[in-house]
């Protein structure tokens, strides 16, 4: 992968967990759709699968849906992670 790349990567909330799924221009899948779990070791496995597209040398942005409180935990992590976040309504 060559610098510069941008991999979307778009989380979908919901109450007990959000469906996460990630791509590349072209339409390359680089995460297909999986369900991570609002509680600690879901976020660190959230965390592991996105650093692991990190070390492909792409640039990852991260847009997540703000669905009442239950995204910001999710985005806190996220963030302190190091990672670009933006949350939409």
């Amino acid at each position: 992968m060559s610098a510069g790349v941008i991999t979307a990567v778009g989380i979908d909330v919901s109450k007990y967990k959000s469906t996460v799924a990630a791509r590349r221009p072209g339409g390359e899948v680089a995460l297909l759709p999986f369900d991570v779990g609002h509680d600690v070791t879901g976020i660190k496995n959230l965390l592991e699968k996105l650093q692991g597209l990190d070390d492909e040398g792409s640039e990852i942005r991260i847009v997540m849906e703000h669905t009442g409180m239950y995204w910001r935990p999710v985005a806190l992590a996220l963030q302190q992670a190091g990672f670009f976040v933006s949350v939409v309504n």
